[in-house]
């Protein structure tokens, strides 16, 4: 069994350090991950103007999915490549803390970023829950979902994705991220409910001691892990919010778009000192490696 072990992480890092290869661009500090065939990360520039955010303009974001529960947007995702998506474990959670089966599930794939009528829509043949995750716990919010078949770059691209250790994507300090989804636009769906067309919105990414320091300034109880990260103002009004789990952190790299996290958890939405929390994908790219090999 060792052998076997061994054998697996030993291919996980050829394949990393082939994906960083072929994704380095010009500067070293620039490297960045990507699991597609495609070229990553796609960005340009948008100037069209979640809570506190703004519509995003179409073709914006073409990594971005709708995930739906029996016909209804629940969360968001990300697609890896044509076979598989990213997002939060904890979507596919039931009331009894049990895991929905993969049947109730479909992924709506639309490059003009409405979550409704997408151009494919996609039938999960597979959910792969990580082996440290566990309804109604905070820690290893992530999951991958095999398509039942291919997605088409005609309608999307894949996302680049973070290099696993590089120190860049471990000390955020203050830089901008993006957060994009179709969750509430307040946490009171009587102010605020889901738009149809996908928003985004600006964030600052916290030293996960800032973050501590904040939630516990509210007495609210809180241990940030390693994995995870936090992105929010400290006087609150911007925000991911309910049905944006499963969506999108990202950070501009050159003229990369990098997805640095997966929306999580969180306590009520754009609260002051009470920023929302992510998954920090830098601390799973051999698990995903290993998952979609």
């Amino acid at each position: 069994m060792r052998t076997v072990v061994k054998s697996s992480y030993q291919s996980v890092f050829i394949i990393l350090a082939f994906f960083r290869e072929i994704s380095s661009i010009a500067n070293d500090s620039e490297l960045y991950s990507n699991f597609s065939d495609s070229s990553c990360g796609k960005y340009f520039e948008k100037y069209s103007r979640i809570v506190g955010g703004s519509k995003a303009a179409p073709n914006e974001f073409p990594w971005i999915v709708s995930i739906k529960h029996r016909g209804s947007h629940i969360c968001g995702g990300v697609i890896v490549n044509k076979k598989w998506v990213i997002t939060a474990a904890h979507c596919f959670c039931s009331d009894t803390s049990s895991f929905y089966s993969k049947e109730k599930y479909s992924v709506v794939i639309n490059r003009n970023g409405s979550r409704e009528n997408g151009v494919q829509n996609i039938l999960i043949s597979k959910i792969k829950i990580h082996f440290g995750y566990a309804c109604n716990k905070l820690e290893n919010d992530i999951a991958l979902l095999e398509m039942d078949r291919d997605i088409s770059w005609l309608n999307a691209d894949p996302a680049c994705f973070p290099v696993d250790g590089k120190s860049e994507f471990l000390n955020f300090s203050r830089t901008n991220g993006i957060a994009a989804g179709w969750g509430a636009t307040n946490e009171d769906f009587s102010k605020g409910k889901m738009p149809v067309i996908l928003h985004k919105v600006q964030l600052p990414i916290l030293q996960n001691d800032e973050c501590q320091r904040w939630y516990n300034s509210q007495n609210k109880t809180l241990y940030l892990r390693k994995s995870q990260m936090c992105a929010g103002y400290e006087k609150g009004g911007k925000d991911t919010c309910w049905a944006d789990s499963g969506g999108p952190l990202m950070v501009r790299r050159g003229v990369k778009m990098v997805v640095v996290g997966i929306v999580s958890t969180g306590i009520g939405c754009a609260r002051a000192s009470l920023p929302g929390i992510y998954t920090r994908l830098s601390e799973f790219m051999n698990w995903i490696a290993l998952t979609i090999m």
